[in-house]
Protein backbone atom coordinates (compact mmCIF):
# COMPACT_ATOMS: atom_id res chain seq x y z
CA UNK A 1 0.00 0.00 0.00
CA UNK A 2 1.44 3.17 -0.69
CA UNK A 3 0.83 7.15 0.92
CA UNK A 4 -2.13 8.09 -1.62
CA UNK A 5 -4.17 4.80 -1.17
CA UNK A 6 -3.71 5.34 2.86
CA UNK A 7 -5.14 8.81 2.29
CA UNK A 8 -7.45 7.80 0.08
CA UNK A 9 -8.54 5.27 2.70
CA UNK A 10 -8.69 8.01 5.47
CA UNK A 11 -11.27 9.70 3.39
CA UNK A 12 -13.58 7.35 2.29
CA UNK A 13 -13.64 6.56 5.83
CA UNK A 14 -16.82 7.92 7.89
CA UNK A 15 -16.05 7.36 11.26
CA UNK A 16 -13.26 9.61 12.88
CA UNK A 17 -11.77 6.63 15.18
CA UNK A 18 -11.19 4.16 12.22
CA UNK A 19 -9.45 7.11 10.41
CA UNK A 20 -7.69 7.43 13.92
CA UNK A 21 -6.57 3.60 13.02
CA UNK A 22 -5.70 3.58 9.63
CA UNK A 23 -3.03 6.34 10.78
CA UNK A 24 -1.79 4.15 13.88
CA UNK A 25 -1.59 1.50 11.45
CA UNK A 26 0.88 3.72 8.76
CA UNK A 27 2.13 6.11 11.49
CA UNK A 28 5.68 5.14 10.56
CA UNK A 29 5.44 5.00 6.63
CA UNK A 30 7.91 8.29 5.70
CA UNK A 31 5.74 9.85 2.85
CA UNK A 32 2.83 9.85 4.58
CA UNK A 33 4.45 11.72 7.27
CA UNK A 34 5.86 13.91 5.42
CA UNK A 35 3.02 14.83 3.35
CA UNK A 36 0.60 15.28 6.37
CA UNK A 37 3.72 17.81 7.14
CA UNK A 38 3.21 19.66 4.15
CA UNK A 39 -0.45 19.65 3.81
CA UNK A 40 -1.50 20.52 7.36
CA UNK A 41 1.41 22.47 9.76
CA UNK A 42 0.81 25.54 9.47
CA UNK A 43 4.58 26.82 9.64
CA UNK A 44 4.44 25.93 5.85
CA UNK A 45 2.94 28.67 3.93
CA UNK A 46 3.31 28.60 0.60
CA UNK A 47 1.84 32.18 -1.01
CA UNK A 48 -0.32 31.14 -3.58
CA UNK A 49 -4.08 32.07 -3.81
CA UNK A 50 -7.12 30.49 -6.46
CA UNK A 51 -4.67 28.01 -8.24
CA UNK A 52 -6.94 26.05 -10.47
CA UNK A 53 -6.16 22.38 -10.61
CA UNK A 54 -5.28 21.36 -14.85
CA UNK A 55 -6.23 18.82 -16.13
CA UNK A 56 -4.09 15.12 -16.14
CA UNK A 57 -2.88 13.36 -19.43
CA UNK A 58 -1.64 10.38 -17.74
CA UNK A 59 -3.72 7.57 -16.02
CA UNK A 60 -3.61 7.05 -12.26
CA UNK A 61 0.01 4.93 -10.96
CA UNK A 62 -1.49 1.19 -10.89
CA UNK A 63 -1.76 -0.11 -7.27
CA UNK A 64 0.88 -0.25 -5.10
CA UNK A 65 3.35 1.29 -7.66
CA UNK A 66 5.90 3.96 -5.47
CA UNK A 67 4.87 7.52 -5.84
CA UNK A 68 7.78 8.57 -3.81
CA UNK A 69 9.74 10.47 -6.27
CA UNK A 70 6.86 12.42 -7.77
CA UNK A 71 6.10 13.61 -4.01
CA UNK A 72 10.15 14.44 -3.30
CA UNK A 73 9.77 16.65 -6.17
CA UNK A 74 6.67 18.79 -5.07
CA UNK A 75 8.03 18.67 -1.75
CA UNK A 76 11.11 20.39 -3.35
CA UNK A 77 8.91 23.21 -5.28
CA UNK A 78 7.18 23.73 -2.15
CA UNK A 79 10.15 24.16 0.25
CA UNK A 80 11.39 27.28 -2.76
CA UNK A 81 7.72 28.62 -2.68
CA UNK A 82 7.41 28.92 1.40
CA UNK A 83 10.74 30.45 1.23
CA UNK A 84 9.98 33.09 -1.14
CA UNK A 85 12.77 31.84 -3.18
CA UNK A 86 9.86 30.92 -5.87
CA UNK A 87 7.05 33.20 -5.92
CA UNK A 88 4.07 35.23 -7.93
CA UNK A 89 3.75 33.85 -11.45
CA UNK A 90 6.89 31.96 -11.44
CA UNK A 91 5.64 30.04 -9.17
CA UNK A 92 1.98 29.89 -10.87
CA UNK A 93 3.94 28.31 -13.92
CA UNK A 94 6.35 25.50 -12.12
CA UNK A 95 3.52 24.34 -9.85
CA UNK A 96 0.94 23.90 -12.93
CA UNK A 97 3.83 22.44 -14.67
CA UNK A 98 4.15 19.75 -12.20
CA UNK A 99 0.77 19.19 -11.82
CA UNK A 100 -0.15 18.56 -15.78
CA UNK A 101 3.59 16.13 -15.90
CA UNK A 102 2.01 13.50 -13.00
CA UNK A 103 -1.12 10.71 -13.17
CA UNK A 104 -4.41 11.82 -12.04
CA UNK A 105 -4.13 10.06 -8.78
CA UNK A 106 -0.37 11.64 -8.12
CA UNK A 107 -2.52 15.20 -9.22
CA UNK A 108 -5.45 14.99 -7.02
CA UNK A 109 -3.27 14.56 -3.62
CA UNK A 110 -0.32 16.89 -4.73
CA UNK A 111 -2.72 19.77 -5.60
CA UNK A 112 -4.53 19.24 -2.16
CA UNK A 113 -0.83 19.60 -0.83
CA UNK A 114 -0.32 22.80 -2.26
CA UNK A 115 -3.83 23.89 -1.02
CA UNK A 116 -3.41 22.93 2.14
CA UNK A 117 -6.30 21.36 2.06
CA UNK A 118 -6.15 17.36 2.06
CA UNK A 119 -10.01 16.95 2.76
CA UNK A 120 -9.60 13.30 4.71
CA UNK A 121 -11.68 14.28 7.86
CA UNK A 122 -8.93 14.92 10.05
CA UNK A 123 -7.01 17.78 10.87
CA UNK A 124 -3.56 18.85 13.46
CA UNK A 125 -4.89 17.61 16.91
CA UNK A 126 -5.88 14.18 15.82
CA UNK A 127 -2.50 13.17 13.30
CA UNK A 128 -0.51 14.19 16.49
CA UNK A 129 -2.73 12.18 18.24
CA UNK A 130 -1.96 9.60 16.18
CA UNK A 131 1.48 10.73 15.26
CA UNK A 132 2.82 12.47 18.44
CA UNK A 133 4.64 15.96 17.70
CA UNK A 134 4.47 15.42 14.08
CA UNK A 135 2.94 19.34 13.42
CA UNK A 136 3.48 22.37 15.42
CA UNK A 137 0.06 22.36 17.10
CA UNK A 138 -0.86 25.86 16.61
CA UNK A 139 -2.37 27.46 19.89
CA UNK A 140 -3.10 30.84 21.20
CA UNK A 141 -3.94 32.54 24.38
CA UNK A 142 -7.67 32.20 25.21
CA UNK A 143 -9.79 34.08 27.84
CA UNK A 144 -12.05 32.87 30.48
CA UNK A 145 -15.63 34.47 30.50
CA UNK A 146 -17.00 35.83 33.01
CA UNK A 147 -20.02 37.50 34.23
CA UNK A 148 -21.23 40.57 35.72
CA UNK A 149 -24.51 40.41 37.71
CA UNK A 150 -24.12 44.49 38.21
CA UNK A 151 -22.31 43.81 41.79
CA UNK A 152 -19.15 41.35 40.94
CA UNK A 153 -17.71 39.68 38.11
CA UNK A 154 -17.69 35.62 38.24
CA UNK A 155 -17.73 32.59 36.66
CA UNK A 156 -19.57 30.73 39.37
CA UNK A 157 -16.62 29.21 41.02
CA UNK A 158 -14.39 31.93 40.69
CA UNK A 159 -14.58 35.74 41.82
CA UNK A 160 -12.71 38.71 40.60
CA UNK A 161 -10.93 40.39 43.09
CA UNK A 162 -8.88 42.98 42.95
CA UNK A 163 -6.63 43.80 45.80
CA UNK A 164 -3.80 45.16 43.77
CA UNK A 165 -4.18 48.07 42.15
CA UNK A 166 -1.00 47.60 39.33
CA UNK A 167 -2.33 43.84 38.76
CA UNK A 168 -5.03 44.31 35.84
CA UNK A 169 -5.67 46.01 32.53
CA UNK A 170 -8.99 46.43 30.76
CA UNK A 171 -9.73 47.35 27.61
CA UNK A 172 -12.61 47.14 25.32
CA UNK A 173 -13.66 43.66 23.85
CA UNK A 174 -13.65 43.82 19.69
CA UNK A 175 -16.21 42.59 17.96
CA UNK A 176 -13.89 41.25 15.34
CA UNK A 177 -11.79 37.69 14.23
CA UNK A 178 -8.74 36.96 16.09
CA UNK A 179 -5.61 37.36 13.72
CA UNK A 180 -2.08 36.17 14.63
CA UNK A 181 0.53 38.09 12.69
CA UNK A 182 3.71 36.20 12.13
CA UNK A 183 6.52 38.37 10.77
CA UNK A 184 9.93 36.96 9.88
CA UNK A 185 12.17 39.76 7.81
CA UNK A 186 9.89 40.58 4.90
CA UNK A 187 7.72 37.65 5.12
CA UNK A 188 3.87 38.13 6.95
CA UNK A 189 1.53 35.55 7.43
CA UNK A 190 -1.65 36.25 9.23
CA UNK A 191 -3.38 33.26 10.67
CA UNK A 192 -7.12 32.79 12.44
CA UNK A 193 -6.98 31.76 15.78
CA UNK A 194 -6.91 27.75 14.38
CA UNK A 195 -4.18 28.57 12.36
CA UNK A 196 -5.94 28.43 9.05
CA UNK A 197 -3.47 31.64 7.13
CA UNK A 198 -5.60 34.23 6.03
CA UNK A 199 -3.23 36.03 3.47
CA UNK A 200 -4.94 34.95 0.25
CA UNK A 201 -8.18 37.21 1.53
CA UNK A 202 -5.88 39.96 3.32
CA UNK A 203 -3.70 41.28 0.55
CA UNK A 204 -3.53 44.88 1.44
CA UNK A 205 -3.56 44.28 5.13
CA UNK A 206 -0.13 41.51 4.39
CA UNK A 207 1.21 44.65 2.33
CA UNK A 208 0.79 47.44 5.11
CA UNK A 209 2.81 45.50 7.31
CA UNK A 210 5.10 44.34 4.86
CA UNK A 211 5.86 48.06 3.99
CA UNK A 212 7.25 48.60 8.10
CA UNK A 213 10.86 47.84 9.41
CA UNK A 214 12.15 44.53 8.46
CA UNK A 215 12.15 42.50 11.91
CA UNK A 216 11.12 39.52 13.54
CA UNK A 217 7.44 39.07 16.16
CA UNK A 218 4.18 38.27 16.48
CA UNK A 219 1.54 40.29 16.92
CA UNK A 220 -1.65 38.95 17.90
CA UNK A 221 -5.02 40.93 17.84
CA UNK A 222 -8.31 41.05 16.23
CA UNK A 223 -9.52 42.02 12.32
CA UNK A 224 -12.51 44.11 11.82
CA UNK A 225 -14.22 45.77 9.40
CA UNK A 226 -17.46 48.27 10.05
CA UNK A 227 -19.09 45.27 11.70
CA UNK A 228 -19.00 40.98 12.22
CA UNK A 229 -20.94 40.72 9.87
CA UNK A 230 -18.94 42.18 7.10
CA UNK A 231 -16.03 41.11 8.92
CA UNK A 232 -16.51 37.33 8.26
CA UNK A 233 -17.63 37.91 4.58
CA UNK A 234 -14.21 39.69 3.80
CA UNK A 235 -12.08 36.70 5.28
CA UNK A 236 -14.41 33.66 4.76
CA UNK A 237 -16.55 34.57 1.36
CA UNK A 238 -15.78 31.19 -0.78
CA UNK A 239 -16.99 32.66 -3.57
CA UNK A 240 -15.11 36.09 -4.43
CA UNK A 241 -12.60 37.68 -2.98
CA UNK A 242 -14.12 41.01 -1.00
CA UNK A 243 -11.96 44.03 -0.89
CA UNK A 244 -9.70 44.14 2.46
CA UNK A 245 -9.23 47.89 2.11
CA UNK A 246 -11.63 48.75 5.15
CA UNK A 247 -10.06 46.09 7.75
CA UNK A 248 -8.30 47.37 10.51
CA UNK A 249 -5.96 45.11 12.58
CA UNK A 250 -6.29 45.85 16.21
CA UNK A 251 -3.51 45.19 18.38
CA UNK A 252 -3.42 43.79 22.15
CA UNK A 253 -0.12 41.94 22.93
CA UNK A 254 3.26 41.06 21.50
CA UNK A 255 5.68 37.77 21.44
CA UNK A 256 8.93 38.07 20.55
CA UNK A 257 9.48 35.41 17.87
CA UNK A 258 11.53 32.72 19.41
CA UNK A 259 8.72 32.77 22.00
CA UNK A 260 6.19 31.82 19.96
CA UNK A 261 8.34 29.29 17.89
CA UNK A 262 8.72 27.49 21.51
CA UNK A 263 5.20 28.28 22.87
CA UNK A 264 6.45 29.54 25.76
CA UNK A 265 6.68 32.74 26.58
CA UNK A 266 7.38 33.88 30.83
CA UNK A 267 8.00 37.66 29.48
CA UNK A 268 4.72 39.64 31.59
CA UNK A 269 1.96 41.46 29.78
CA UNK A 270 3.19 44.96 31.13
CA UNK A 271 6.14 44.92 28.95
CA UNK A 272 4.57 42.82 25.71
CA UNK A 273 2.04 45.55 25.56
CA UNK A 274 5.01 48.70 25.90
CA UNK A 275 6.63 46.20 22.55
CA UNK A 276 3.45 46.23 20.87
CA UNK A 277 2.73 49.58 20.97
CA UNK A 278 6.48 50.51 20.04
CA UNK A 279 5.59 48.02 16.99
CA UNK A 280 2.12 49.74 16.08
CA UNK A 281 4.08 53.10 15.75
CA UNK A 282 7.17 51.70 13.61
CA UNK A 283 4.51 50.70 11.56
CA UNK A 284 2.68 53.77 10.75
CA UNK A 285 0.00 52.76 9.03
CA UNK A 286 -4.16 53.53 10.39
CA UNK A 287 -4.96 49.97 9.03
CA UNK A 288 -2.88 49.18 12.42
CA UNK A 289 -3.86 50.14 15.52
CA UNK A 290 -3.32 49.58 19.39
CA UNK A 291 -6.34 48.73 21.29
CA UNK A 292 -6.63 51.70 24.30
CA UNK A 293 -7.31 50.80 27.45
CA UNK A 294 -6.29 51.75 31.18
CA UNK A 295 -4.96 50.22 34.48
CA UNK A 296 -7.94 49.28 37.12
CA UNK A 297 -7.47 49.79 41.32
CA UNK A 298 -10.40 48.48 42.40
CA UNK A 299 -14.06 46.56 41.37
CA UNK A 300 -15.65 49.78 41.69
CA UNK A 301 -12.95 51.30 38.63
CA UNK A 302 -13.97 48.44 36.32
CA UNK A 303 -17.48 48.26 36.73
CA UNK A 304 -17.57 51.69 35.94
CA UNK A 305 -14.87 51.15 32.60
CA UNK A 306 -17.25 47.91 31.66
CA UNK A 307 -20.60 50.02 31.75
CA UNK A 308 -18.72 52.83 30.01
CA UNK A 309 -17.56 50.51 27.21
CA UNK A 310 -20.52 48.80 26.62
CA UNK A 311 -22.61 51.78 26.16
CA UNK A 312 -20.34 52.85 23.57
CA UNK A 313 -21.57 49.36 22.30
CA UNK A 314 -18.05 47.08 22.34
CA UNK A 315 -18.78 44.16 22.82
CA UNK A 316 -17.20 44.06 26.60
CA UNK A 317 -14.08 43.95 28.18
CA UNK A 318 -10.75 42.14 28.27
CA UNK A 319 -9.55 42.08 31.97
CA UNK A 320 -5.80 41.02 31.93
CA UNK A 321 -3.51 40.35 34.49
CA UNK A 322 -0.30 42.27 33.85
CA UNK A 323 1.67 39.94 35.01
CA UNK A 324 1.18 37.26 33.40
CA UNK A 325 3.14 35.38 30.92
CA UNK A 326 1.85 34.72 27.57
CA UNK A 327 -0.56 31.75 27.84
CA UNK A 328 -0.78 29.47 24.98
CA UNK A 329 -4.38 27.79 26.29
CA UNK A 330 -7.42 29.27 28.06
CA UNK A 331 -6.49 30.40 31.49
CA UNK A 332 -7.11 33.53 33.75
CA UNK A 333 -4.15 35.84 32.65
CA UNK A 334 -6.98 37.21 29.96
CA UNK A 335 -10.97 37.24 30.98
CA UNK A 336 -14.12 38.50 29.42
CA UNK A 337 -17.15 40.29 30.44
CA UNK A 338 -19.72 40.44 28.22
CA UNK A 339 -23.16 41.25 28.58
CA UNK A 340 -25.83 38.64 26.86
CA UNK A 341 -28.89 38.40 25.90
CA UNK A 342 -31.43 35.70 27.47
CA UNK A 343 -33.54 33.78 25.07
CA UNK A 344 -36.13 30.75 25.48
CA UNK A 345 -36.15 28.02 22.93
CA UNK A 346 -37.02 24.11 22.31
CA UNK A 347 -34.58 21.22 22.34
CA UNK A 348 -34.91 18.98 19.07
CA UNK A 349 -32.16 16.97 19.44
CA UNK A 350 -28.22 16.57 21.15
CA UNK A 351 -25.10 15.95 19.82
CA UNK A 352 -22.15 13.88 21.27
CA UNK A 353 -18.95 15.75 22.74
CA UNK A 354 -15.78 16.79 20.67
CA UNK A 355 -13.18 14.42 19.51
CA UNK A 356 -10.71 13.95 21.81
CA UNK A 357 -12.47 15.47 24.74
CA UNK A 358 -13.70 14.13 28.16
CA UNK A 359 -16.69 13.92 26.83
CA UNK A 360 -15.91 12.65 22.83
CA UNK A 361 -18.53 9.66 23.91
CA UNK A 362 -20.64 11.42 25.50
CA UNK A 363 -23.24 14.49 25.81
CA UNK A 364 -21.78 17.67 24.43
CA UNK A 365 -24.74 19.94 22.95
CA UNK A 366 -28.33 20.41 23.14
CA UNK A 367 -29.47 21.48 19.38
CA UNK A 368 -32.06 24.25 20.07
CA UNK A 369 -34.95 25.53 18.01
CA UNK A 370 -34.90 29.08 18.71
CA UNK A 371 -37.38 31.02 16.37
CA UNK A 372 -37.52 28.57 13.97
CA UNK A 373 -33.48 28.27 13.57
CA UNK A 374 -31.69 25.63 15.19
CA UNK A 375 -28.22 26.60 17.49
CA UNK A 376 -26.27 23.82 18.78
CA UNK A 377 -25.55 24.65 22.62
CA UNK A 378 -22.63 23.22 24.44
CA UNK A 379 -21.73 25.95 27.12
CA UNK A 380 -23.31 25.89 30.81
CA UNK A 381 -23.03 22.70 31.43
CA UNK A 382 -20.99 21.02 34.92
CA UNK A 383 -19.68 17.25 34.31
CA UNK A 384 -22.49 16.16 36.98
CA UNK A 385 -24.84 17.46 34.34
CA UNK A 386 -23.37 15.79 31.20
CA UNK A 387 -22.97 12.97 32.98
CA UNK A 388 -27.52 12.69 34.14
CA UNK A 389 -27.80 13.71 30.66
CA UNK A 390 -25.94 11.07 28.78
CA UNK A 391 -27.41 8.36 31.28
CA UNK A 392 -31.01 10.28 30.06
CA UNK A 393 -30.49 9.87 26.77
CA UNK A 394 -28.53 6.15 26.79
CA UNK A 395 -32.01 5.21 27.54
CA UNK A 396 -33.76 7.23 25.30
CA UNK A 397 -32.47 9.52 22.48
CA UNK A 398 -34.89 11.80 22.98
CA UNK A 399 -35.79 12.47 26.33
CA UNK A 400 -35.65 16.08 25.87
CA UNK A 401 -36.96 16.65 22.96
CA UNK A 402 -39.38 19.68 23.24
CA UNK A 403 -38.71 20.71 26.44
CA UNK A 404 -38.17 24.59 26.79
CA UNK A 405 -34.69 25.78 28.00
CA UNK A 406 -33.15 29.32 28.64
CA UNK A 407 -30.04 30.09 26.93
CA UNK A 408 -27.25 33.11 27.45
CA UNK A 409 -26.55 34.58 23.95
CA UNK A 410 -24.83 37.39 22.14
CA UNK A 411 -26.99 39.05 19.39
CA UNK A 412 -27.95 36.71 16.36
CA UNK A 413 -25.87 36.34 13.66
CA UNK A 414 -27.13 37.40 10.11
CA UNK A 415 -28.45 33.50 9.41
CA UNK A 416 -30.47 33.97 12.51
CA UNK A 417 -28.36 32.01 15.00
CA UNK A 418 -27.25 33.31 18.36
CA UNK A 419 -23.33 33.98 18.93
CA UNK A 420 -21.45 32.09 22.04
CA UNK A 421 -25.12 30.38 23.55
CA UNK A 422 -24.50 29.02 27.14
CA UNK A 423 -27.36 26.60 28.49
CA UNK A 424 -29.26 28.77 31.26
CA UNK A 425 -31.86 25.92 32.55
CA UNK A 426 -34.71 24.22 32.00
CA UNK A 427 -37.89 26.16 31.81
CA UNK A 428 -41.51 25.75 33.08
CA UNK A 429 -43.88 25.19 29.62
CA UNK A 430 -46.20 27.67 31.18
CA UNK A 431 -43.28 30.56 31.83
CA UNK A 432 -41.04 30.18 27.78
CA UNK A 433 -40.93 32.06 25.14
CA UNK A 434 -43.09 31.48 22.02
CA UNK A 435 -40.12 32.65 19.71
CA UNK A 436 -38.76 29.35 20.53
CA UNK A 437 -41.96 26.99 20.29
Amino acid sequence: MNAIEVLEQIGKTPKRSQKESILKEWQAMPLLRMYLQYALDSRKVYHVANLKCPNSAFRATPPGADVTHYFVELFGILDQMASGELSGNDARYVIGSFLRSVPADVQKWAYRCVMKNPDIGIGVKTVNACMPGLLFDFKVALARQLYSDGRQFTDGSFKLVIEDPLKYWVDPKIDGVRCICVRRGTDVTLYSRNGTVLNDTLPSMVQAIANGPDTHYVLDGELMANNWNETQSILFSKRNRMDDEGMVYNVFDWLPIDRWDKQYCPEAYWSRRQLAEDCVKKLRTPRVRMVEGRSVKNLEELRTYYEETVSQKYEGIMVKDTRAGYSFKRSRAIMKVKPNMTVDGRIVGWERGAVNSKWQNGFGAFLVDVGGVITSVGGGFSDIDRAAFHAALHENTCAFNGRPVEIFGQELTKDGKIRFPVFKGFRDVRDSDPMGS
